[in-house]
């Protein structure tokens, strides 16, 4: 083999990076590069104590030269075992991917809901979108977007789960819209 730069993948076990990198095991296998990953490890020692981490995108840029220690060079086999992996996933074609008992799943889109309908059976009334999709994110560690949870409100919407009350104006976010439950009907 040449004397090539390697490929460096960064992922986590958040389900978009985990879903990246098996489907990029799944391109470059036919490679002949060195290929390195470095995981994200879940709990880092820093100075102040410890740092717990989600996704790359919860590390300052200025920090990612340190997660250099966790990088491994990967075999031709993990790849290909990455790669195998994918292609499962890919031939289940279900529109959702979920780390859940430590590998990569798919899930139905209403995977989530359950937390979601948890926080708004604690509101009272009406309520603000944006401050829904914070307190899901804040109190359950789902690894999944506030666009993902946003979707799966607007499903909610046009299920007649929810209602809204009050429209975002024209130049704010879509999540500054007030929401309320919508009514149960009463059974006869």
């Amino acid at each position: 083999m040449e004397n090539r730069e390697p490929i460096r993948i960064w992922f986590s076990d958040q389900p978009d990076e985990l879903c990246g990198f098996y489907c990029l095991c799944s391109e470059i296998r036919k490679l002949n590069a060195p290929i390195c990953a470095v995981k994200l490890p879940k709990l880092v020692e820093t100075s102040n104590g410890a740092t717990e981490y989600a996704e790359w995108g919860d590390v300052c840029l200025e920090e990612l030269h340190s997660f250099l220690q966790y990088q491994k060079a990967l075999s031709a086999k993990f790849i290909s075992v990455f790669a195998m992996k994918w292609s499962m996933l890919q031939e289940e074609n279900v529109p959702l991917r979920v780390y859940l008992n430590g590998r990569l799943q798919s899930a139905p889109e209403s995977f989530y809901d359950v937390w979601i309908q948890k926080e708004i059976d604690k509101t009272e009334g009406e309520f603000v979108e944006a401050m829904l999709i914070g307190q899901i994110l804040g109190r359950n560690a789902l690894h999944i977007s506030d666009e993902w949870i946003a979707a799966r409100i607007d499903h909610m919407i046009e299920n007649k789960k929810l209602l809204v009350v009050e429209p975002a104006k024209e130049d704010e976010l879509l999540y500054r819209r007030t929401l309320k439950r919508a009514m149960c009907p009463i059974a006869d």
